[in-house]
C-alpha cells in the first residue's frame, strides 16, 4: 500500500525511525522511573507501574467494576451535579445531590481506588484512566463520611496523565534552573451574555499579590494578543473566568475559556507551543472534564495546556463555586505565603493539601472539594 511505503520511507529519515511505532514499555518505564502510575479501565483490572522500573508491573483485579456499572455511576454523578448547579432546585434536593456525590466517591473507592491502594504503598501517584473511567474523580475517591482515613486524599498525592508516553515526554524535559517566577494572570468577571463572576477580579489581584512582577489582565484587557504574549513571557498562567466544556469531538473549538471578546479555544493553546511553561491554573468550570465522544483521546482545556508545553495544569472536572479560596491557598503554599518564589514542582502537593483542608471544613459539600485535579508533573 502507498501509505505503508510512505511510512517506511519516512522511517529512514533521521529522527523519524520510530514513526507510528507503538512505544516500547521498557523504554517508557525507564523514562518514567521514580513515578508510580496506575492505569485504570472499566474492564475489571488496573495496572500498577511501579516507580522502580526493575519491579514487575502489577495487575490489580477490580471484580466489582464493569462498563455498565461505571456508566451508571457517571449518570448518577452528572444528575447530582446538575441539581447542585440548578438555582431552581430546593435546598433539600441540593442536599440530597451532595449525598449522591458522596455515594459516587464511595463507590469509586470500594471498586477501584481502595483495591489499588491496598497493593500500592507509594504516597505519590499518577492516575491514567482509560475510556469512561476518565469521567470519574479517582483522586477524590473515598469514604469521606467515615473518619477512618479510607480516602485517596488521606493516602496519597495524586496527579493525572493522559498516557505513559505523555508523562515520559514531560519528564524528559528538565525543569529550568532560571525560570521566571512570575505569572500571566487573567481575570474576566464580566462578559456580555454570561453571569457576572464577582470574585474573578479579586482572585486575580490576590494571586498577583503572591507573585510580584506578574502581568495582570482584567476583563477587556484580556484579549487574545495580550494573552498570547503573556503566555510566552511567564512560566505560570492563571485564568479566573467562565469556561465552556469541550463537548464535541467534531467541534472542539466550541469549548474554551470565556474572554471579554471571545473564546480562548484549545486549538489556540496547541498552536502556542510554549517553552519553559511550568504551571497553568485554570480556575474556571469544566476545564478538565474529558469529551464524552472521544474518551480514548481525552480532549479538554487542561490537556490542551499540558500538550502545549505546561509541565503541570490544575483544572476542574465540573462546575465549581465562584470562590478564590482554592487558588489563594495553593499559591500561598507554593510561595510560603508570598515570602519566596513559587515552587511549581509542589503544585500537586499544595492542591491536595488545600482540597483535604476544604473537605475537613465542608465535609457535606463534596462538589466544593472534589472537582479540582492536577495533570502532569
Amino acid at each position: 500500500m502507498r501509505r505503508d511505503r510512505l511510512i517506511a520511507h519516512a522511517r529512514t529519515l533521521p529522527g523519524f525511525e520510530d514513526l507510528l511505532v507503538p512505544p516500547n514499555l521498557e523504554v517508557l518505564r525507564t523514562r518514567t522511573a521514580g513515578h508510580t502510575v496506575v492505569i485504570v479501565s472499566a474492564q475489571g483490572s488496573a495496572l500498577v507501574v511501579p516507580a522502580d522500573h526493575r519491579e514487575s508491573v502489577q495487575v490489580v483485579s477490580l471484580q466489582q467494576i464493569s462498563e455498565s456499572t461505571a456508566h451508571a455511576q457517571i449518570r448518577r454523578l452528572r444528575a447530582a451535579l446538575a441539581d447542585v448547579k440548578d438555582p431552581a432546585c430546593s435546598f433539600d434536593r441540593r442536599e440530597q445531590a451532595q449525598l449522591e456525590v458522596h455515594a459516587v466517591l464511595e463507590w469509586v473507592w470500594n471498586t477501584t481506588a481502595g483495591p489499588v491502594l491496598e497493593r500500592v504503598t507509594a504516597t505519590r501517584l499518577w492516575w491514567c484512566p482509560i475510556g469512561i473511567m476518565a469521567q470519574l474523580p479517582l483522586h477524590a475517591a473515598g469514604r469521606h463520611r467515615e473518619d477512618a482515613g479510607q480516602t485517596v486524599f488521606d493516602r496519597a498525592v495524586c496527579s493525572y496523565t493522559p498516557s505513559l508516553t505523555a508523562l515520559a515526554d514531560t519528564l524528559s524535559t528538565p525543569r529550568p534552573h532560571h525560570a521566571r517566577h512570575t505569572a500571566l494572570i487573567v481575570g474576566v468577571g464580566e462578559r456580555n451574555g454570561a453571569p457576572v463572576l464577582p470574585s474573578a477580579r479579586a482572585e486575580a489581584e490576590a494571586v498577583a499579590g503572591l507573585l510580584p512582577g506578574s502581568t495582570v489582565l482584567i476583563d477587556a484587557a484580556a484579549d487574545f494578543d495580550a494573552i498570547k504574549q503573556g503566555l510566552h513571557e511567564h512560566a505560570i498562567a492563571h485564568f479566573a473566568c467562565h469556561a465552556r466544556a469541550v463537548s464535541s469531538a467534531q467541534h472542539p473549538d466550541q469549548g474554551g475559556l470565556v474572554l471579554s471578546d471571545g473564546m480562548f479555544v484549545p486549538s489556540f493553546v496547541h498552536d502556542l507551543r510554549t517553552t519553559g511553561a511550568q504551571l497553568a491554573f485554570l480556575s474556571a468550570c469544566d476545564t478538565a472534564g474529558p469529551d464524552p465522544a472521544l474518551l480514548d483521546e481525552p480532549l479538554s482545556l487542561a490537556s490542551a495546556f499540558h500538550l502545549a508545553g505546561f509541565r503541570g495544569v490544575i483544572g476542574t472536572l465540573w462546575h465549581t463555586a465562584d470562590s478564590s479560596h482554592t487558588a489563594e491557598a495553593v499559591y500561598a503554599a507554593l510561595t510560603d505565603h508570598g515570602t519566596r518564589p513559587p515552587d511549581t514542582a509542589k503544585a500537586a502537593t499544595a492542591l491536595t493539601a488545600t482540597l483535604r483542608s476544604m473537605r475537613d471544613a465542608y465535609p457535606a459539600v463534596p462538589t466544593r472539594w472534589a472537582a479540582h485535579i492536577h495533570v502532569g508533573d
